[in-house]
């Protein structure tokens, strides 16, 4: 018979407490990253129309950055509940948090993106927008705002998912969902057949379908 020792135990629960760390920030990691390539895919092909419309989504770039901090923020706070309650083995309080988190986000979010649109242009003002670019800056950051909703109920869902120990589930929504912005964003600036060229707006609608498909999928 072989007798486990406290050292070869200790050893052990280290052992799977790593692989379970890692199992948990791998997904994590690659979902951030993931998520960050919409503004590089908008960016690579906005760039083609010239300097000014890459002016337009760098100044919507600090409010849309301040309102996915607020809702990742939040939707930890909501995370950390569910997780505690998850592991406690309560599933009625887990439905109860997540529906909690998933209706506060969403009615912020309805704020925020009202908020957002009535004072756009102030938003540029103080971002100091060009008048060259001012009136396609403050169509684009409306745009955005939009999509408020959407963007709150994604970061949400993936919150309640890692928080259940599901962080690859919200890998099999984020990654399509980029894949599908990278195929609109040359079909809505640029055109194709009877579809109108839009712009530096068509990166907007792009973003905009994709976190409307992206939250439904959540």
């Amino acid at each position: 018979l072989v007798t486990q020792t406290p050292e070869l135990a200790a050893r052990q629960s280290r052992a799977l407490l790593i692989k379970q760390l890692f199992a948990l920030a791998i997904p994590i990691a690659v979902g951030i990253m993931v998520q960050t390539s919409y503004h590089l895919v908008n960016a690579f092909w906005v760039g083609r129309l010239g300097a000014d419309g890459i002016a337009v989504i760098s100044m919507a770039f600090p409010a849309n950055l301040i309102l996915i901090s607020l809702a990742s923020g939040l939707s930890l706070g909501g995370s950390v509940l569910i997780a505690q309650r998850h592991g406690a083995g309560d599933q009625q309080q887990v439905n109860h948090l997540a529906a909690q988190t998933l209706s506060g986000q969403s009615i912020l979010a309805v704020l925020l993106s009202a908020v957002g649109m009535l004072t756009a242009p102030l938003i540029l003002r103080i971002l100091g927008a060009n008048a060259d670019i001012f009136a396609d800056a403050v169509t684009f950051l409306r745009i955005s705002f939009v999509g408020t909703l959407f963007s709150f109920l994604c970061l949400s869902f993936q919150s309640v998912l890692r928080a259940v120990g599901e962080a690859k589930a919200s890998l099999r929504v984020i990654i399509p969902g980029v894949l599908l912005n990278a195929l609109l964003d040359p079909l809505l600036i640029f055109g194709w057949g009877r579809l109108p060229a839009f712009g530096v707006q068509g990166a907007a609608y792009a973003t905009l379908i994709t976190q409307l498909v992206t939250a439904i999928a959540g």
